[in-house]
């Protein structure tokens, strides 16, 4: 039996990364989108840098897939699409309420933590466990702040 290494990952463990990089792009897709629409959240929430991050998250684990020899996911998924236009019709309708767009940039937030406690699940002693966890700690960190906003307004 090979030994795993980053440049020689199982297919389940591809197909993981390939469901993280769906979930991080579909999140700053979301994040975008409710950043576009509100007026204002104050200095302390930047959508757009919290956005940054998962594209980021995605291209490092786009480079994973491709020192495998696969070609990585570029595009988010249905359900994704469906959450970025729900959060457009949302704060639309809300009038670029501050409130809407943190709540539903806090559920985007929380369905990327659990694609990666998933991934993180499945992949047991993978070589690809310290970039899983690094990862999931910013994205748990940017969760809890946009949280903490939403609290304190």
């Amino acid at each position: 039996m090979e030994l795993a290494t980053p440049n020689n990952l199982s297919d389940d463990t591809l197909d993981a990364l390939d469901d993280l990089i769906a979930a991080n792009i579909d999140g700053a897709k979301v994040l975008d989108e409710a950043g576009d629409q509100v007026r204002t959240l104050g200095d302390s929430v930047d959508l757009a840098s919290i956005a940054a991050v998962h594209r980021a998250h995605a291209q490092e684990l786009q480079q994973l897939q491709r020192q495998n020899r696969r070609r990585p996911e570029n595009d988010g998924t249905f359900g994704g699409k469906a959450h970025k236009a729900w959060t457009s019709f949302r704060t639309a309708l809300n009038a670029g309420n501050p409130d809407v767009a943190l709540l539903e940039a806090r559920r985007a937030e929380e369905r990327v933590c659990d694609a990666y406690a998933e991934a993180i699940k499945d992949a047991g002693s993978n070589p690809v466990n310290d970039v899983l966890h690094r990862q999931l700690r910013a994205v748990k960190k940017q969760r809890d702040h946009l949280e903490q906003e939403r609290e304190n307004r």
